[in-house]
């Protein structure tokens, strides 16, 4: 998908979200795979650190993808409903790059992180966001299917 972004007839925002999705996917995949090499504790941590916020970026990317699938694009010019998206990733991304509230900061040897006293919160928004992109797949799919 990647290849197909760059040329500019493919480009679509539905092929640029679903690449962006497939990204985050495989940042939080690559984390474990540089624990297996003798890598220095500061690329780890690094490392470690956008792993944790692709655990943000993933669920958040999909539900774009799944509005521009489905059509719904026109939502994401709404404030009102935009607002507390925006908001909900920053607090987020700001709790795990400089709290200890959501990952712990010590490294573990083959685990990366340990969870904080607030990670239920990043549960919560992952599957709060995949839910909600899967009911609108389904809506969209039934739209489909009752108009043939």
């Amino acid at each position: 998908t990647v290849f197909l972004i760059y040329f500019k007839t493919y480009r679509s925002s539905i092929t640029i979200w679903f690449t962006l999705f497939l990204c985050s996917g495989l940042l939080i995949d690559s984390s474990p795979i540089l624990h297996a090499f003798d890598i220095p504790a500061n690329i780890l941590y690094v490392a470690e650190v956008l792993r944790a916020s692709s655990f943000i970026l993933l669920p958040a990317t999909f539900l774009l993808f799944t509005l521009a699938y489905s059509g719904n694009e026109k939502l994401l010019r709404k404030y009102i409903l935009i607002l507390p998206f925006a908001i909900g990733i920053n607090l987020l991304l700001y709790l795990v790059w400089a709290t200890d509230y959501i990952f712990v900061r010590q490294l573990q040897s083959d685990y990366g992180f340990l969870s904080g006293q607030y990670y239920y919160l990043l549960c919560l928004w992952i599957l709060s966001l995949f839910i909600l992109s899967i009911l609108i797949l389904a809506s969209t799919y039934t739209k489909s299917i009752n108009q043939h």
